[in-house]
């Protein structure tokens, strides 16, 4: 059963039963055509070989079983308006007359509004090649097919409108929790059509087609950008997204894992990311500083990666690290760092937990304690050498090693920097504060003969930024944290510029190691507009992740977060994912952290 190949049409005679022709004129009216069901199919369509098909001939056919098929189907309703204009368009087309080719295609290839694959009795696409070439042949605005992982889409190939954002995709679902799913998983506003096909593989001759109206060349999509597979750039990006997010899945909506599907936060098992991996991998974090009191004051240490704090994070304990992996997330942020503490056992419970950590430099040695950079002109190199040369023999390097611990995956070299160094109309004190502490972590690993074995890799730098807008840095004009990071790129170009001597190629471990980061309060309804559109365009090959997300005033903070979340599975961006501000309510500091 299905449609046979191109060749074989054209040296066929294909006859219609009147039974079947009357019926699928029917189907075909009921569902939207303006022409009478006796019309629909009086059709004389020319071939280019012998055949020729006729309403009213009998005879044993092939090609008929597949219009029963689609007939069938149309009595239980279960082909979307869009199958139907394709039988109809094919019917009438030219006055009744169209190249038996896009009958075939009709037939073929199928796109639901309601319903599986399966209740049409046609399957779902798990091949990309074959993904592309079904909506070619539908004529969907978007042909190339990217996959995803992410528990919540239909299975295989899906087609994806977002009608709130007015944006649309071709997608192909590869996630394991997705077998049997299809136009269900839509929700109001963002639409999911599974494109199912009758079962036969494309021929060479549609191979060959398909690539002469594609790209003729295997490219990589990340972010935005089709890189050419052979090019550095691209295996140095992928490596960089890959390495500050292993084990995040991809995703379109609700993080998914079955029994929890209606958390925001459900995530079936770890899956470590592949050199060879294509797709983006998105980061869904949660900030956590557990400060264990119920009125406001300060802690003399906030460090809750140490063993002191165990029976908080610990399975032995309350298991927040746990909780978190249960809620679907795939890393956990941290902000209190006291170097003379050990953070190993920290370390191993997250990666048993399946957890990445990003790991942040306290503000310590920047603006409080008493031999802060505040008081060496913003430079801060000796400060955060000593801490972090500290940081890697307690617990940041494996014990006994010189390679980092495998839960290491991003190191915040200071959290709002921009807000911190004043007065903060000078943004050279907090670039070069910034600069010389990159600096220092460079050499801090020299020092301790730090280096990758296998497939640890080094852990990714950055800084996380303010959502204001810096009107003193370049493009004051621009969004919010743009003008920081503009700023900060430039001086890693030229530290010279700050009044900086740097001890390393800064530019050079920037381009390698470095991912932007901010903070904001604001809802995903408003990160492209105020950030993402100007960042994608100003940024290529530095991914950005916002590492504090919340939305306090949003009524419905689950659908934000799904729709941050889809924004940042789009490849054609660069935002990589989000940490979820914040793991329980500090109500030690008040004000709008009771909202969070």
């Amino acid at each position: 059963g299905g449609s046979s190949t191109r060749d074989s049409i054209n040296d066929a005679t294909y006859l219609l039963l009147p039974a079947q022709s009357e019926h699928v004129g029917r189907c075909i009216t009921e569902q939207g055509s303006a022409s009478s069901a006796s019309d629909d199919l009086n059709i004389d369509v020319p071939l280019t070989g012998r055949g020729r098909l006729h309403r009213k001939w009998f005879g044993l056919i092939p090609f008929a079983f597949v219009l029963l098929l689609v007939a069938g189907s149309c009595l239980h309703g279960e082909l979307s308006s869009d199958s139907a204009n394709t039988w109809s368009q094919a019917a009438h087309a030219e006055g009744g007359k169209k190249p038996v080719e896009s009958l075939v295609a009709a037939i073929k290839f199928q796109k639901l509004t309601v319903g599986n694959c399966a209740s049409i009795g046609y399957q779902p696409i798990h091949d990309q090649f074959d993904c592309e070439l079904a909506a070619l042949e539908l004529g969907l605005a978007d042909t190339t097919a990217f996959p995803t992982d992410f528990a919540g889409t239909p299975e295989g190939c899906y087609y994806f409108e977002d009608l709130r954002a007015g944006e649309e995709g071709l997608w192909l679902g590869l996630g394991k929790y997705n077998t049997g799913k299809g136009a269900e998983t839509s929700d109001s506003d963002k639409l999911r059509s599974p494109i199912c096909s009758v079962g036969v593989p494309a021929t060479t001759q549609e191979f060959e087609q398909h690539a002469k109206r594609t790209t003729t060349t295997r490219e990589v999509f990340v972010a935005g950008q089709m890189l050419n597979s052979s090019a550095r750039t691209s295996t140095a990006w992928l490596a960089r997204t890959t390495h500050t997010s292993t084990s995040m899945a991809m995703d379109t909506g609700l993080f998914d894992g079955g029994d929890t599907a209606a958390s925001p936060w459900t995530q079936g098992a770890v899956r470590a990311p592949q050199e060879s991996d294509t797709f983006k991998h998105v980061l869904k974090s949660i900030s956590y500083s557990p400060v264990p009191l119920k009125t406001r004051r300060e802690l003399e240490d906030d460090d809750f990666m140490c063993d002191e704090t165990k029976m908080l994070w610990g399975s032995g304990g309350r298991g927040d690290l746990g909780l978190m992996r249960q809620l679907g997330a795939n890393a956990v942020r941290l902000y209190g760092n006291d170097p003379r503490l050990n953070h190993t056992t920290f370390l191993y419970e997250a990666q048993t937990q399946g957890l990445d950590v990003i790991v942040g430099i306290s503000d310590f040695p920047y603006i409080q304690g008493a031999d802060s950079c505040v008081n060496t002109n913003f430079n801060c190199y000796d400060q955060i050498k000593k801490q972090y040369l500290q940081n890697l023999q307690s617990g940041f390097l494996v014990k006994g090693s010189t390679t980092y611990h495998p839960a290491v995956k991003t190191v915040i070299l200071m959290n709002e920097p921009d807000l911190k160094f004043f007065p903060v109309s000078e943004p050279w004190r907090f670039i070069k504060a910034l600069l010389s502490a990159f600096d220092a972590v460079l050499d801090a690993e020299k020092e301790a003969g730090v280096q990758r074995i296998g497939k640890v890799n080094l852990p990714n730098f950055t800084a996380t930024m303010s959502f204001a807008v810096c009107s003193t840095c370049q493009g004051a004009n621009l969004k919010p944290a743009i003008g920081q990071m503009l700023d900060l790129r430039s001086a890693m170009h030229n530290p010279a510029s700050v009044d900086y001597k740097a001890r390393n190629n800064l530019w050079a471990a920037y381009r390698s190691r470095f991912v932007n980061s901010f903070n904001t309060a604001n809802p995903a309804v408003d990160i492209r507009r105020l950030f993402l559109d100007e960042y994608d365009k100003r940024f290529q090959g530095t991914p950005v992740f916002i590492g504090e997300y919340h939305a306090p005033a949003q009524h419905d903070q689950q659908a934000d977060l799904e729709h941050i979340l889809e924004i940042a599975s789009r490849p054609a961006t660069l935002l990589i994912g989000v940490s979820f501000f914040e793991f329980q309510v500090r109500y030690d500091k008040g004000g709008s952290e009771l909202m969070s």
